[in-house]
C-alpha cells in the first residue's frame, strides 16, 4: 500500500523517508513485497523532514577515527559489557566507559571529543514529556534537554538501547525525542531503535555494522549490509529490523 503505487518511479533507487504522522513508526526497510524485504534491494535513510535531510547531506562525512563507547547494563540488557568489549576491538583508539564508570558527568565531559558516540544502555521514552526522554547511565539519566545543551561535532550517534527512536509527534510533524536532541546538538547521522531490542542479536548486528563502517562504507550502507546478513540466515525481522 505504501510503496507499490510508486514502483515505476522508484526503480532500484535508494530511499530517503521523511515520515508524516503514524508513519514515523513504520520500519520501511522491513516491509515485504511477498518476495523480499525492501532493505534487500536498496538503502533506506530516515529524516524528520526534507529540509533537515538536505542540511545534513551538505556535510562532508569523514571516516570515523575515534569512538566513545558507553555501556551500562541492567536486567533487561545484561550483555551490554560484552557488546562494548567487542566494539573496543574494532575501534583501537576508543575510550570505553562501562559499569560504574558510565556516569552522566563522564558523558558530558567526553561526548564532544569523539567522531562516534555509541551508547549501549536502557532508553526511556516519555510520551507525556518528550524532553525528559532519557538514557539510563550508572548514576542517573541523560535527558533530551541535556543532549540539546551541548554542542557535538560527531559523525555518528548509535543508541543501542530500547525504543530510542520513538518520538512525540506534534503539529507540523515536529518531533521531540532523543532523535531531535542529538540532531540539534550537531550529530551527522543517527542509528536508533523503534522497539525493544534483543540483546544478543543487537551485539551481533552492531559488530557487523561497525566492521562495515571501518571498511569505508557509509552509515546507511553499513547497516544495510549487516541487516542483510541476518536475512540470509532466515532471521525474523524482530532481531534485525528495529534499527
Amino acid at each position: 500500500k505504501l510503496l507499490k503505487p510508486l514502483a515505476e518511479w522508484l526503480g532500484e533507487k535508494n530511499l530517503v523517508i521523511a515520515p508524516v504522522g503514524a508513519t514515523y513508526y513504520v520500519p520501511f526497510h522491513a516491509l515485504h513485497d511477498g518476495e523480499r524485504y525492501v532493505i534487500e534491494s536498496r538503502e533506506i535513510v530516515y529524516a524528520p523532514s526534507a529540509t533537515v535531510w538536505q542540511f545534513l547531506n551538505k556535510r562532508r562525512p569523514k571516516k570515523p577515527a575515534n569512538a566513545l563507547l558507553i555501556g551500562f547494563a541492567d536486567e533487561k540488557i545484561p550483555l551490554v559489557d560484552e557488546e562494548i568489549a567487542a566494539l573496543r576491538k574494532i575501534f583501537k583508539s576508543a575510550k570505553t566507559l562501562s559499569g560504574e564508570a558510565a556516569r552522566v558527568s563522564a558523558y558530558t565531559r567526553y561526548a564532544p571529543k569523539f567522531d562516534v558516540l555509541h551508547l549501549a544502555c536502557h532508553g526511556q521514552f516519555r510520551a507525556e514529556n518528550p524532553l525528559f526522554s532519557s538514557l539510563h547511565l550508572a548514576d542517573g539519566f541523560v535527558t533530551v534537554r541535556d543532549i540539546c545543551a551541548q554542542k557535538l561535532d560527531v559523525e555518528l550517534v548509535t543508541l543501542s538501547a530500547c525504543e530510542t527512536g520513538l518520538n512525540k509527534i506534534f503539529a507540523g510533524d515536529e518531533i521531540l525525542g532523543l532523535a531531535r536532541g542529538f540532531l540539534s546538538a550537531g550529530a551527522g547521522s543517527l542509528v536508533l531503535s523503534l522497539w525493544t531490542v534483543n540483546d544478543a542479536a543487537t551485539r551481533e548486528l552492531m559488530i557487523a555494522f561497525y566492521e562495515n563502517l571501518q571498511r569505508g562504507f557509509e552509515v546507511a550502507a553499513s547497516l544495510r549490509l549487516a541487516q542483510n546478513e541476518f536475512i540470509k540466515r532466515g532471521a525474523h525481522p524482530y532481531f534485525w529490523a528495529p534499527f
